[in-house]
């Protein structure tokens, strides 16, 4: 059984890699190792097409893609793609999608896009192999728009294997025909508010602009999501067959993390989402997140001589190191912080530092927040901002 999985895995790379092109029988023997009776058989047993149909909606998938994101003539992705003339590409478009690629172009709409899955990576293995080395999982902290997010429901679904046997994988194709923020489709994990009543947790959906008013296909949702800031996990390029392995381990990394590290806390109130596994640029998945002093308990007392402005002149000198110089009374500006009374403290003087001691601390503790600063600056010079 592996040897004819292997066989047809060969048969779809090598009309991926040649799809522009002709196709015969006799090629796709070749790269079966069979002879083409058998290597047809094969071919119908494991993808349930006949490598005709496979070839041809694979083509006038890809030419919905480029009609809708490049703006090409008819005439070049019809002649670009393998299609014998204009005519014939544009009746196969039509019995496809129930539309000509004309109006498709002018106007996309959502369509059912063929999107074909490697028999070599059908296999659902709900079970990773245990990671033998150590890999790397990259953090960084992203933003997302509020925006809206047209969704396909399960019924339980928890995660992708339980979703694709209650919706299918055809969902998936319906979603990559519609032009998201993020440039692809993506699957979320919905917390309890956004759920609707005896649905599914796990959902996969395209996310689009707050004001999207365009067509939304039957059976799909539309929910709304706020402005929200994200922790992206992504782990390195992994071999296809492999990708439960990296997905687990991208998962061990999240529950190891700890976000206070970057002064965040988990945001339970946003979805976390998880984009398709992708080998050439590593499983990706973002937790949503939201600032740690922003929750903090109220009543809590403020600390004073906090940092509220620096002059452009000391933050020169700390871009060149030159620390030492700044005359840290004059560059900055202290706040006006309001004590138990609820009165606001009047900002002390220049001159009054030296002669009273409170405003003496004060000062201190705004050197000491000039020097974090500077230690922030060279750390950020170094790695960047919110880089692991």
């Amino acid at each position: 059984m592996t040897q004819q999985i292997e066989a047809v895995q060969r048969m779809q790379d090598y009309i991926e890699q040649n799809l522009a092109g002709e196709i015969t029988p006799a090629d796709l023997a070749r790269a079966a190792l069979f002879s083409p009776w058998y290597a047809y058989r094969l071919f119908r047993r494991h993808t349930g097409l006949t490598p005709a149909d496979y070839i041809r909606r694979l083509r006038l998938s890809r030419s919905a893609l480029r009609l809708r994101d490049e703006g090409c003539r008819i005439t070049d992705v019809a002649f670009e793609l393998g299609f014998g003339s204009v005519d014939g590409y544009q009746r196969a478009f039509f019995r496809a999608f129930g539309c000509n690629p004309g109006e498709y172009a002018a106007k996309p709409v959502p369509l059912c896009l063929f999107v074909p899955y490697g028999v070599r990576y059908r296999e659902l293995r709900k079970e990773p192999k245990k990671m033998e080395n150590v890999k790397t999982v990259f953090v960084q902290r992203v933003e997302k728009p509020a925006r809206k997010v047209i969704l396909k429901r399960g019924v339980k679904a928890r995660d992708y294997f339980a979703y694709c046997e209650e919706v299918g994988c055809d969902v998936w194709g319906t979603l990559t025909s519609m032009k998201s923020l993020c440039g692809e489709p993506v699957c979320l994990w919905l917390p309890p508010e956004q759920r609707a009543p005896g649905t599914s947790e796990y959902v996969q959906g395209v996310e689009t602009a707050e004001d999207y008013d365009g067509p939304v296909p039957e059976g799909f949702d539309v929910i709304r999501l706020p402005a929200a800031e994200y922790l992206m996990f992504q782990g390195e390029p992994f071999a296809e067959e492999d990708y439960c392995e990296a997905i687990g381990q991208v998962r061990g990394a999240i529950e190891k993390y700890d976000p206070a590290c970057l002064g965040y806390v988990w945001d339970g109130a946003n979805p976390r989402i998880q984009l398709e596994p992708v080998g050439d640029r590593g499983y990706i998945e973002l937790l949503p997140v939201r600032p740690a002093e922003r929750w903090a308990k109220k009543g809590k007392k403020k600390k004073k001589g906090r940092l509220k402005k620096i002059h452009p002149r000391a933050f020169f000198m700390l871009c060149t190191g030159s620390l030492e110089q700044v005359d840290v009374s004059a560059l900055v500006e202290l706040h006006q912080d309001r004590g138990d009374d609820g009165k606001a403290e009047q900002p002390y003087k220049t001159e009054q530092i030296g002669a009273d001691k409170h405003a003496h601390k004060r000062y201190q503790r705004i050197q000491a927040d000039l020097l974090a600063y500077h230690a922030r600056l060279q750390h950020l010079a170094h790695y960047g901002d919110d880089g692991i």
